[in-house]
């Protein structure tokens, strides 16, 4: 009679349960110890980007009296500028202006002796010194009385020299037949340059 001796079977897979266990623990181990790492390198990043804008926020910060003791230079340079131009173009606008209050009074002069000669065609005469310019806009109620005046009159109104005077009126005039006038900036007889009188007798 023989005897069979069994052999006991190994766990199927066996080693390779235990390997991976092992893997995946030193895995974690790997990972876990990973882990404050990378915190540590974030933590160190943060640090020197806070440090490089401390840097970056300080160096405005260094450079703002600079920045305002050179605004104030070309404030100043402005402003020099400005009254050199001032000096040099401010004069030359006055006289370029009194030349055209003075163009202006002649401009309105030749107007009113056109209006005037008008009046002398239809009435046989010139109004009176009396009867004055208003005569243009408004029929005369003293005499001499125009027979013939024009409905309407021969001018809409009558408007102040450029300097606000009113235009001066003399029949029979001075210098010519009838005299008008303005009496230039000054308002009064006589006068140089801008307060010359000026007069329908320059014409």
């Amino acid at each position: 009679m023989s005897l069979s001796v069994r052999h006991p079977r190994p766990e199927p897979h066996g080693p390779l349960t235990v390997r991976h266990s092992i893997s995946a623990s030193n895995r974690q181990s790997n990972q876990q110890s990973e882990q404050p790492r990378e915190q540590h390198g974030e933590q160190q990043s943060t640090c020197r980007g806070i440090a490089h804008g401390k840097r970056r926020r300080m160096l405005p910060g260094m450079s703002v009296r600079r920045q305002r003791a050179f605004t104030l230079i070309e404030i100043m340079v402005v402003v020099v500028i400005m009254g050199v131009l001032a000096a040099l173009v401010v004069p030359r606008l006055m006289g370029r202006t009194d030349d055209a209050r003075i163009l202006a009074a002649k401009q309105d002069i030749a107007t009113l002796m056109q209006a005037l000669k008008l009046y002398r065609l239809d009435n046989n005469r010139y109004p009176t010194t009396e009867q004055g310019l208003q005569a243009l806009v408004a029929r005369p109620a003293s005499g001499p009385v125009p027979a013939n005046w024009k409905t309407g009159g021969y001018v809409d109104r009558l408007n102040k020299d450029p300097w606000g005077n009113p235009y001066q009126y003399l029949s029979p005039g001075v210098r010519g037949e009838v005299d008008l006038f303005s009496l230039g900036a000054d308002g009064r007889p006589g006068g140089t340059g801008i307060d010359a009188d000026i007069g329908s007798w320059q014409e």
